[in-house]
């Protein structure tokens, strides 16, 4: 029944308060509207929806991780992103962060770790091979080192021959420094 007065109300309502109307549902009813009519949830509704971080999270992550990069490419504010992230369970934060363009994944794996570079080392090794040096070229050889001293070793070992030459050199000498 809420459901379906929701359904009317985002059919009628603005962009921004999209994102706080699908918030009133249980997960479950967010997660299929959103599936279902995901075209209406333009930037102001996604980032509005953002702002709750903890609920977006566990919503997002009933969708498909095409989907939920989708929503998540469209926020504007890489920290908004980087909250939500971050509140996914470990496996998702790397399935979203490995569907979004690279420099949105590049701008959220910064800010996540600028919140925690341990969880987010672990996203980062969570994410397939291609999409995560992609998104970690773009970032600074400092906090491509700190994400990477917080992988496995495999993981490590795997994504610091896939950076870019210049890239790859400094990495590896930060990531030897720290032993």
């Amino acid at each position: 029944m809420a459901a379906r007065r929701v359904r009317r109300a985002l059919a009628e309502a603005g962009e921004a308060e999209r994102g706080s109307l699908i918030l009133t549902l249980s997960p479950d009813e967010a997660a299929v509207l959103l599936a279902e009519r995901w075209t209406l949830f333009t930037t102001a509704a996604v980032e509005e929806m953002c702002r709750e971080a903890a609920r977006s999270a566990t919503i997002l992550q009933m969708l498909l991780p095409s989907r939920a990069g989708w929503l998540l490419n469209q926020v504007r504010d890489p920290h908004l992103v980087a909250r939500v992230v971050l509140e996914m369970g470990v496996h998702h934060r790397g399935l979203v962060l490995d569907q979004m363009h690279d420099r949105h994944s590049a701008a959220a794996i910064e800010a996540m770790a600028a919140i925690d570079v341990r969880r987010t080392g672990l996203a980062v090794a969570a994410m397939h091979k291609d999409p995560a040096s992609q998104a970690l070229s773009r970032l600074p050889p400092a906090t491509i080192a700190g994400l990477l001293a917080q992988t496995p070793p495999a993981c490590r070992d795997s994504l610091v021959p896939l950076l870019p030459s210049g890239v790859r050199e400094e990495v590896a000498r930060r990531l030897a420094r720290r032993g």
